[in-house]
């Protein structure tokens, strides 16, 4: 997979645009004729707190604002936000990650702020939870994480799950389930990701990177093959991408990650945050297997980062904030199609 940054150069868009639509045949949607569109952020990180280097905390809640107000102005089928949610919430940041020294009172008042933003939106909306989202007190009046974080979120027991829309099937990952500040320190849970964590000896081992445990790898693979049953293409959200090169920001296991979707030739797109100066991978070029791998950039560093994802028959078009032309047109391969 060759990496390259997400902005596209115009040339390469007047080239996608040349291509022109298809002719429907047979009863087919021409591939000029959207079937929805979708609205997404990344890494929103909302702290109250002064910029670090490029990234200026304090702004996130006018730009998820302004976010909101594009999104209810488009009429998407829903919106999607690929974690960190937050910066941090109530704990005392420069101890962390040595410990989650909370401070007083443990209220969430980072994520009340965006929480209440967000709400805002008129379609239905989807959390994938990222690293910063964890990064709250170990325990507080309102429970033990991890379940106090995933309720804060709307989840219950688990924050991973799959939803059908019109001929896609839209599988969001966690990958802090298998990450050791989703766990109170001492505790069983959190000796075994920080075990698994220590065993890691690729670049992606930064401690800002998780890890999809194996009964959530095993729930991938069933809901993929039941996708694939149904005739439907997949698209997967996490918050940590999963593209070559690896580096810093690459989700652990993206090795056994990768090995169960190349399984899958229905999978058109992984759909993630966390690097927020974004990027774009092909997977598996040429082959049944071919994946688009999208980095979305971070809403935590700059103005005009939410994107509309615009679904057509036979590939994806991106935008980004109120822009005519898209940033990317992701085709699918002709197994891909829709019938």
């Amino acid at each position: 997979m060759k990496f390259t940054l997400l902005t596209t150069q115009m040339a390469c868009i007047s080239a996608t645009m040349m291509l022109g639509p298809v002719v429907s045949v047979g009863g087919q949607q021409p591939e000029s004729e959207p079937v929805f569109s979708i609205g997404a952020v990344a890494d929103v990180q909302y702290a109250d707190s002064p910029p670090r280097g490029d990234r200026t905390p304090r702004e996130s809640p006018r730009r998820l604002q302004e976010a909101v107000d594009f999104f209810n102005a488009q009429g998407l089928d829903f919106v999607v936000n690929l974690g960190d949610f937050i910066d941090w919430d109530d704990i005392d940041y420069s101890v962390f990650p040595k410990e989650t020294k909370p401070v007083e009172p443990v209220d969430w008042t980072h994520f009340e702020t965006v929480d209440a933003i967000w709400q805002k939106i008129r379609a239905p909306r989807h959390h994938v939870l990222g690293n910063h989202d964890v990064y709250v007190p170990d325990r507080a009046s309102d429970g033990e994480k991890p379940a106090r974080v995933l309720a804060k979120f709307g989840f219950k027991d688990k924050a991973y799950y799959d939803f059908s829309h019109k001929g896609f099937r839209f599988i969001m990952l966690d990958g802090t389930d298998r990450y050791m500040y989703s766990y109170p320190a001492g505790s069983p849970a959190y000796g075994e990701a920080k075990a698994y964590f220590d065993s890691i000896t690729t670049p992606a081992r930064t401690p800002w990177n998780g890890a999809i445990s194996d009964t959530q790898l095993a729930w991938l693979a069933d809901t993929l093959a039941d996708a694939t049953s149904k005739g439907e293409k997949v698209v997967v959200c996490c918050h940590f991408p999963i593209h070559d090169p690896v580096g810093g920001h690459t989700l652990l296991n993206f090795q056994e990650t990768r090995d169960v979707l190349d399984r899958f030739p229905n999978v058109v797109l992984w759909l993630n945050g966390h690097n927020h100066a974004g990027g774009y991978a092909l997977a598996n070029e040429g082959k049944p297997t071919q994946r688009h791998h999208l980095n979305l950039m971070g809403m935590q560093n700059a103005d005009d980062r939410h994107y509309r994802l615009v679904f057509h028959p036979q590939k994806i078009e991106v935008f980004r904030a109120g822009n005519k032309l898209p940033e990317r047109t992701m085709h699918f391969t002709s197994s891909q199609r829709q019938n």
